[in-house]
């Protein structure tokens, strides 16, 4: 079956009062409680069935896996989790996501992928500082930008967001990090620390980031897990450098209908 990801560009209701040039400007920007703990919650549930399966098939991918020093292991991730739930599709596909990317985007927004991002308590790794389009190149960048939903409160002790303010107004190269080819970072002399915003956020709340904004998160150390479901989202006329676009669930951007396939 097909379906259009897609969402036409209508005003998003509860976006705050300049949180459009708060991102423009900062690369960034909070909308409080979109979405209830309730729904937080469900989304949460599925990612610990699904993330439980995983770990218990691929216990040695580091690319999903977290490990304590003592060797427990936790999920770190869930990639494309899109593909991998109902419950993870009726959330992404929420009108409330795709009017907040669209109004934000200033056009059409078209969800290209996810991922489920879990940070287990007390280990959960840290995310070094980087650049979403690094690894995408998307063309032009301020076409595409990440939803990012606090299925739990995140807070500084679990490993909130942080952000490089008006870092989005140029990408830097990356590189892998030795040991974890999966990180890749810029070089840490071109992060500008003084710009630093630390930006704890609320269950429910949604975190709009440019594709070029520089962000990360500190390792948990709390009692507590960090959960959060991230979508990429860009406009019909993006181009891309990379196969971003041939694996996205909108198959066929800059044509109409823009469908993807269920599983």
């Amino acid at each position: 079956m097909e379906r259009p990801v897609t969402a036409a560009a209508p005003p998003a209701a509860g976006i705050p009062a300049g949180a459009v040039r708060q991102y423009q400007e900062r690369g960034w920007a909070v909308i409080p409680e979109v979405f209830s703990e309730r729904e937080a919650d469900r989304v949460s549930a599925a990612a610990m069935r699904v993330s439980a399966a995983e770990l218990a098939a691929h216990p040695g991918e580091r690319f999903t896996v977290d490990a304590s020093p003592s060797g427990e292991l936790q999920p770190r991730k869930i990639d494309y989790p899109f593909l991998k739930h109902a419950g993870f599709r009726r959330f992404a596909l929420d009108p409330r996501l795709a009017s907040i990317a669209a109004a934000f985007l200033g056009r059409r927004a078209y969800l290209i992928r996810d991922q489920l991002f879990c940070k287990p308590p007390g280990f959960g790794t840290e995310k070094p500082y980087h650049q979403e389009n690094a690894a995408l190149l998307f063309d032009p960048p301020g076409d595409m930008l990440v939803t990012w939903v606090a299925l739990d409160p995140a807070s500084e002790d679990n490993g909130c967001l942080r952000f490089i303010d008006a870092s989005h107004h140029e990408l830097l190269d990356h590189n892998p990090v030795p040991g974890a080819p999966y990180h890749l970072v810029p070089d840490a002399s071109a992060l500008d620390m003084s710009q630093e915003s630390v930006v704890p956020a609320g269950k429910g709340s949604v975190i709009v980031i440019h594709s070029q904004a520089l962000h990360g998160s500190a390792a948990n150390r709390s009692s507590e897990w960090r959960r959060a479901y991230s979508c990429h989202w860009v406009t019909g006329r993006v181009t891309c450098g990379t196969s971003a676009l041939a694996y996205g669930y909108s198959r066929t951007v800059g044509q109409e209908p823009y469908p993807h396939r269920s599983p």
